[in-house]
């Protein structure tokens, strides 16, 4: 080998660093325009950055944060009903709602718990006035028994 050879040689020689560092840089171009453009959070499981509108880490899988809630005619419609014909459970749906971050849905949460709770209350009165009236009957029937002696 002459030293012409050589000197082509070293130049061609380039580290695993100085590789690996311009690929990240050339692959990580895209991605960092898309964290300047919008906010960005980090994964507490895995440590990488992920954009604030994922639910998931796109490293690891790990859920970030929930998933909002529907607001749709549909699904508002069965929160009340589920609120009125099953009040403990209006309960729980209106605290999720409440928990939720947009004011519609914070609307529908306290729509849910008001409901819930003016159905369990009128659910108490009619068991005490439904308990009220089988007690009178209870007593009229028994009266003319009363007197007996027993």
């Amino acid at each position: 080998m002459n030293t012409s050879d050589t000197q082509k040689q070293e130049n061609i020689i380039i580290s695993p660093q100085t590789i690996s560092s311009s690929q990240t840089e050339q692959n990580a171009l895209p991605q960092q325009k898309a964290f300047d453009s919008k906010s960005q959070q980090i994964c507490p499981f895995c440590h990488t950055r992920t954009l604030q509108d994922y639910f998931f880490c796109q490293n690891c899988g790990s859920k970030l944060k929930q998933k909002p809630l529907s607001v749709s005619i549909g699904k508002q419609i069965t929160v009340y009903l589920v609120s009125i014909l099953l009040p403990p459970l209006g309960y729980i749906w209106g605290y999720k709602y409440l928990r939720q971050e947009g004011t519609i849905a914070k609307k529908i949460g306290i729509a849910a718990i008001i409901l819930t709770t003016v159905s369990i209350i009128l659910s108490l009165w009619a068991t005490q006035s439904l308990v009220n009236s089988i007690n009178q009957a209870l007593n009229k029937q028994m009266a003319p028994y009363q007197n007996l002696g027993y």
